[in-house]
């Protein structure tokens, strides 16, 4: 149970940080620059001198790699309710397993993915463990995994940094590592890591459009 309140508190913390950060953000985009070179910064109606909302990006639907300041704004309110609403979920959890799977499962419903998959690692036997998968079927009765170090999840735990594949046949080095089936083209796998010790490793597979992973999708991740 200690380590659970821990989790919660740790989680709780980091929430706190990324609101205040995205306030700070916001407020600062509209805010409008000093500039006493531009004649044109504001225009104002001649009847109540009110200045126009023409300090705002244009639209430009031709750039998807360049979202305007709107969607940016959409999306980090987006992501800040998920975040406020994960922190209520894991605040009921009863025990280490359902904190793990209410990670999972909030990772698969709110990012466009096929599948989510969380293992746990056992640094004394040196292999994962199935902790939970949503999207995915695996023999439940098997919770021991014939991977360990030798292994992209094993790279993971090894370089305690997330990790973003954007197709895994085109990489060379990625594929002369063990295979885990659940690990197919695109995928995002993030350490869990609590008081300097790596808990296990968090997998998000298969984007379900077209697109490759961005970072939108690993700001979630790492927020998780």
């Amino acid at each position: 149970m200690t380590i659970i309140f821990y989790l919660i508190g740790l989680v709780v913390g980091c929430l706190i940080t990324v609101a205040y950060q995205r306030h700070k953000k916001s407020i600062a985009k509209e805010l409008p620059r000093q500039d006493s070179g531009r004649q044109d910064k504001q225009i104002y109606l001649e009847d109540d001198k009110a200045p126009l909302a023409k300090e705002l990006p244009r639209q430009d639907s031709g750039r998807k790699d360049n979202p305007s300041y709107l969607e940016d704004k959409i999306w980090y309110e987006e992501e800040l309710n998920f975040l406020f609403k994960f922190n209520e979920t894991l605040i009921a959890a009863v025990n280490t397993q359902d904190v793990l799977q209410r990670i999972t499962e909030a990772a698969y419903n709110f990012l466009p993915i096929e599948r989510a998959v969380f293992l746990t690692w056992d640094k004394n036997a040196e292999k994962f463990s199935f902790a939970c998968a949503v999207g995915w079927q695996h023999d439940k009765s098997q919770e021991s995994l014939a991977i360990g170090r030798d292994s992209i999840s094993g790279m993971v735990v090894k370089n305690r940094e997330l990790l973003v594949v954007a197709d895994l046949t085109q990489d060379q080095y990625l594929n002369k590592l063990k295979k885990e089936e659940y690990l197919q083209k695109s995928f995002i796998s993030a350490p869990l890591i609590y008081k300097d010790e790596i808990l296990g490793v968090l997998h998000v597979c298969g984007k379900r459009t077209t697109e490759s992973f961005t970072q939108r999708d690993v700001s979630v991740v790492m927020n998780i």
